[in-house]
């Protein structure tokens, strides 16, 4: 309500910095437990990481992520001693909390779910809200049936998701023999690029 309040005194609205990366980032850090004068540390470092991803990255883009991740890796250690001194009522203090068959997860299994939800958790939002207005905005006939209700909010996000996904493109290994796809035979190992924006 703020950033549009803002927006609307000044007649304009940058939809991925001004409402949809604080909205999403906010979110999922308060649920972890991440103070708000390290919420910028953490959108930065998201960002340098993410960078791997890019179908394309260069070395130089690879090499960044790398350092970010070493960095993502030392804010995540504070985070956890801090919440080993004093818990909160957060999910970093619950990842502290669990056990698995008997036992806790170690330090490094908390760092790296700690650093997939923080990444994950806001740039595939943010990715998603700013590609919906995108939508909306090219097709207005589309959001006049969103906004007289004539098509239910649940299936207009579904399909935002569908038609223009926050991730284009990922990567997986064929983990089984046999593998398959349309006859065509897949080893064991093989890294498979999943073309997700091109299949919608």
């Amino acid at each position: 309500d703020a950033a549009v309040a803002r927006a609307a005194a000044r007649g304009q609205l940058d939809v991925v910095q001004e409402l949809a990366e604080p909205l999403s980032l906010g979110i999922i850090c308060t649920l972890i437990g991440v103070p708000t004068e390290r919420h910028a540390e953490v959108l930065r470092l998201s960002h340098a990481v993410v960078q791997m991803y890019e179908p394309a990255a260069t070395d130089g883009q690879r090499a960044e992520a790398d350092a970010a991740v070493r960095e993502f890796s030392v804010l995540v250690a504070e985070l956890i001693a801090a919440r080993r001194a004093a818990p909160q009522d957060d999910l970093l203090t619950g990842l502290l909390d669990a056990m698995v068959d008997a036992e806790r997860l170690t330090d490094a299994q908390i760092t790296s779910t700690v650093m997939v939800l923080l990444m994950a958790g806001h740039e595939a939002s943010v990715n998603a809200a700013s590609n919906g207005v995108a939508a909306f905005a090219a097709h207005p006939d589309q959001w006049q049936l969103l906004r007289t209700g004539a098509v239910p909010m649940k299936s207009a996000i579904e399909e935002i998701l569908r038609w223009d996904p926050p991730l284009q493109f990922f990567q997986r290994w064929v983990l089984d023999d046999g593998f398959e796809v349309r006859g065509v035979s897949i080893p064991r190992g093989s890294k498979v690029g999943l073309m997700i924006g091109s299949s919608n």
